[in-house]
């Protein structure tokens, strides 16, 4: 199961689950269109450590 499925089925479980999407590849539609996919953020890899913090702040509601 990749990514985009596995998004859906957890949405399936529950519609207010917060999901990152996170790919390498700069022509992966979720990472233009994240939320018509389903997920809350995108991360574009490489990222650095400062990135993902901001990235995971953002998820859980806080302020970075």
């Amino acid at each position: 199961m990749g990514g985009l499925d596995a998004a859906a089925e957890i949405l399936k479980m529950d519609p207010a689950a917060v999901l990152i999407v996170s790919s390498g590849y700069s022509n992966n539609p979720a990472l233009s269109w994240h939320r018509d996919y389903g997920f809350s953020i995108a991360l574009v890899k490489p990222f650095q450590m400062e990135e993902l913090v901001m990235v995971l702040a953002q998820a859980v509601g806080k302020t970075a």
